[in-house]
């Protein structure tokens, strides 16, 4: 925010300067931003110390004031935004919410509601690429094992769309891909799957399944699923009722690596399905029903949050890095 700019000229230079504020960035701890129940959608900046104890530090950000505005994915201090409110003409954005910047993307007019999107970073060629999927189930032709994506991609900075193909993939529910490690997720079909994405060789690959007893396979079938970001490990988190399990993959994409966490009992789930945000040693923080909360893995129950300056009804919440680093360094 213009505020953060406040500051002598030689460290206004600083934050001028693309080298000092990519390795500023890769310093900086990780935090949460967090989405209003209101209206107008506010959004907050909340530091973290520990799971349990967010450290008080609250910064109100711009509000973005769209009911229809979400956030598809956090990544290097960018949200990655959709904005589905007009039926014919869906819009993406790039925000630095610390600089206040926002950079609409070149129109594609292939979005839709159910469209889905993916935002990813590749560290080998430096470029931030943006992937729209297109499945033949949005043209009415399901196939109950495969569906063919076709596969577009805009790399930002480039005004052009690329079309590259179409690849055999099932992703099941899963709207929007998970960045971690160069790769983009999905949760495949019977949730046992992960499909992943290489945002740099633009290419599909399935990882490794969950090693599943037949009570996990019957549990899996079921469930709602989704992907998260745990102890700097890819995690799938699995919800069935009043049972949450939590599998870590402790070596990215390695046959063998996954392991189950640990699991949450509560007779909520029903109802509330908790989003996973941050995990330290015997506390894990979440999202449910609305509000901040821990949990200690092996108890049952939940310690509310309280955070001063955010309200206490949440929308969403999401890990986020802060950064100054400009949009216009990214635009190439």
């Amino acid at each position: 925010m213009n505020r953060c700019r406040f500051v002598c000229k030689s460290w206004l230079r600083l934050f001028s300067d693309p080298s000092f504020t990519k390795t500023l960035c890769c310093r900086t701890p990780t935090s949460l931003v967090v989405v209003s129940s209101t209206p107008s959608r506010d959004y907050y900046l909340v530091g973290l110390d520990e799971a349990s104890r967010p450290n008080g530090d609250v910064l109100e950000l711009c509000s973005y004031s769209r009911e229809c505005l979400d956030i598809i994915g956090s990544f290097n201090g960018f949200l990655f935004l959709y904005d589905s409110a007009l039926i014919d003409d869906h819009r993406l954005y790039l925000s630095n919410p610390i600089t206040r910047e926002r950079l609409a993307l070149p129109k594609y007019d292939g979005l839709n509601i159910d469209t889905n999107l993916g935002f990813g970073f590749s560290p080998a060629s430096n470029v931030y690429k943006v992937f729209v999927f297109k499945s033949e189930e949005e043209n009415g032709d399901f196939q109950d094992e495969y569906n063919e994506e076709e596969v577009v991609v805009l790399t930002v900075g480039s005004s052009v769309w690329r079309n590259i193909g179409k690849y055999s993939v099932y992703f099941g529910n899963t709207e929007y891909g998970f960045p971690f490690n160069g790769f983009l997720h999905w949760v495949g079909r019977a949730n046992n799957l992960v499909w992943g994405f290489d945002v740099e060789r633009e290419l599909f690959q399935q990882f490794p399944p969950l090693p599943l007893t037949s009570e996990d396979t019957i549990l899996l079938d079921s469930s709602d699923s989704r992907l998260a970001a745990l102890r700097a490990s890819l995690c799938l988190i699995v919800t069935r009722g009043q049972k949450v399990s939590v599998w870590v993959m402790k070596d990215h994409g390695v046959k063998g690596s996954w392991n189950k966490e640990f699991e949450i009992l509560n007779e909520s789930f029903d109802r509330y399905i908790p989003q996973l945000l941050k995990f330290t040693e015997g506390q894990v923080l979440l999202l449910r029903d609305a509000q901040l909360e821990t949990h200690s893995p092996g108890k049952k129950g939940f310690s509310m949050v309280e955070v001063d300056g955010i309200p206490k009804k949440l929308y969403s919440g999401y890990v986020h890095i802060p950064s100054f680093i400009s949009l216009a360094d990214i635009r190439g």
